[in-house]
């Protein structure tokens, strides 16, 4: 069977960018369809992003990181997909190697109907005033990450994903993905805008992690009462406990 990887980007008032980044990607060695999830930007990222020969949705209203994801993976499924690539829309660089190594372990899982998940480090680029400085990252809340077609189909169907929003996605995959179903790769190139330029953009990063971890952790929680056959705890009876 033919392989079909497709990127998915997913953007919001990033046409600043998207362009530069749609550039990154057509410099590549083999040609990848690319779609862009426009979550209802107010400027010209659809517009941009169209022109550069990218296959754009686009929600009418901002929905979320999470949701974009979600909807950049259907899309890729309607498009006939054997693998994603996802990449941030403010990319200043691009590991051209490491990317094609992504979409290898990937597509080889693809092939054996494995569900895997292939994440890069990266570096974002921190403003100092009069200089930008690369500061060193991990994997963790990387968002350059690869997943095989049985990856796709079990996130798109997963019973839990409505719990996550905004930036709690990365977190999410991290849970979902067990050790043996991941690799990470942390000697790469890519460079990254650093996407939190004020105190409230972390504030809200923060808050949709927080969010997430005490969701996920009531479903723990009444997972393990289940087996029990205690009844589950409401988020009203949980607060009362505390």
């Amino acid at each position: 069977m033919p392989i079909k990887p497709i990127i998915i980007i997913c953007a919001h008032n990033e046409e600043a960018w998207i362009g530069k980044t749609m550039d990154l990607v057509g410099e590549m060695r083999i040609k990848i369809p690319v779609i862009v999830v426009n979550d209802g930007s107010q400027d010209k990222t659809a517009e941009i992003a169209r022109e550069k020969g990218a296959y754009v949705v686009s929600f009418p209203q901002n929905r979320g990181k999470a949701n974009a994801f979600f909807a950049g993976l259907r899309a890729a499924v309607k498009q006939g997909a054997t693998s994603v690539l996802t990449l941030d829309a403010d990319m200043l660089r691009l590991d051209r190697p490491v990317m094609l190594q992504m979409i290898r372990l990937v597509e080889d899982a693809t092939a054996q109907r494995k569900k895997h998940m292939a994440v890069a480090a990266m570096q974002e680029l921190i403003d100092m005033g009069k200089e930008k400085i690369p500061l060193a990252e991990g994997t963790y809340y990387s968002g350059l990450r690869a997943f095989s077609l049985p990856a796709i189909h079990s996130l798109l169907v997963h019973r839990h994903k409505k719990l996550v929003r905004g930036f709690a996605l990365e977190d999410f995959l991290n849970r979902e993905f067990e050790i043996k179903q991941r690799t990470e790769l942390t000697h790469t190139l890519f460079v990254q805008r650093s996407p939190f330029a004020s105190p409230a953009a972390h504030a809200r990063e923060a808050k949709d992690i927080k969010r997430f971890d005490e969701k996920w952790g009531r479903v723990i929680l009444n997972f393990k009462r289940r087996r029990e056959g205690l009844p589950k705890i409401k988020p009203s009876h949980r607060k009362r406990m505390k």
